[in-house]
């Protein structure tokens, strides 16, 4: 299971691949399974903040949900 910044929020994809698209928890579950890339992944959409600065988006995905959110 990982947060996805490109899926809106809420939706739910599964995929299985080799692409982690620059997501470090998608490679450190990599590492973890000893290098091997080819494992199912279920993203939880959690959206996009508007700036792309990456103290910005590192914030959004690192804050708590608002009561909306939840």
């Amino acid at each position: 299971l990982y947060d996805c910044l490109e899926t809106k929020p809420g939706r739910v994809k599964i995929t299985t691949g080799y692409s982690f698209k620059g997501h470090n928890g998608l490679k450190s579950i990599s590492q973890e399974l000893g290098g091997y890339k080819d494992f199912q992944r279920i993203a939880i959409g959690i959206g996009r903040p508007e700036s792309r600065e990456q103290a910005v988006v590192s914030d959004y995905v690192l804050s708590k949900f608002t009561g909306e959110e939840k």
